[in-house]
């Protein structure tokens, strides 16, 4: 926590394999998910990772707490 109040907090779950990630889902399957449940479950793990925007968001959000700045705009 800085001096003017910022704070951050998050936690990413990269704990994961993908393809364990994709057995558990299949898991599920009519248990309690139908099959269109699980596919878009299926299809959000593969989908383009935010790894770069998150990173860029979390370097800005320092940067700008760092030196005091409005962390809203």
């Amino acid at each position: 926590i800085y001096a003017n109040g910022a704070a951050l907090s998050m936690q990413p779950h990269p704990e994961f394999e993908l393809e364990y990630s994709a057995g558990v889902i299949e898991l599920r399957r009519n248990n309690p998910l139908n099959h269109n449940e699980v596919q878009a479950a299926l299809d959000s793990l593969y989908a383009p990772m935010d790894n770069d925007f998150v990173g860029n968001a979390l370097g800005e959000f320092f940067w700008r707490a760092a030196r005091g700045q409005n962390l809203r705009a």
